[in-house]
């Protein structure tokens, strides 16, 4: 027994938010990693560089999961439309 048209398409749909968070992702790393700069910039020694690294780290791991976000969302969607055209939807 395999999934329905409305399975099938729910599977799609929630790929494409999937898509739409990794943005969303993405953007909030930016926006953190830009705050903490500005931050660090009206602080002196060792607090501002370490608040740098992690505004750093944080901002390349929002990317990375961000990818893996998007990865999952297109995976999804595609298995959807696939699973749909073996069905001969």
């Amino acid at each position: 027994m395999g999934l329905v048209g409305g399975e099938t398409a729910g599977l799609a749909r929630e790929g494409h938010t999937l898509v739409a968070v990794s943005s969303a992702t993405t953007a909030a790393g930016r926006s953190l990693d830009a705050c903490a700069r500005a931050c660090a910039s009206a602080l002196e020694g060792d607090l501002a560089q370490e608040l740098i690294r992690f505004a750093t780290a944080t901002s390349l791991f929002s990317d990375a999961l961000a990818t893996h976000v998007r990865a999952t969302g297109w995976l999804a969607e595609h298995i959807g439309d696939d699973l749909d055209r073996a069905d001969g939807r």
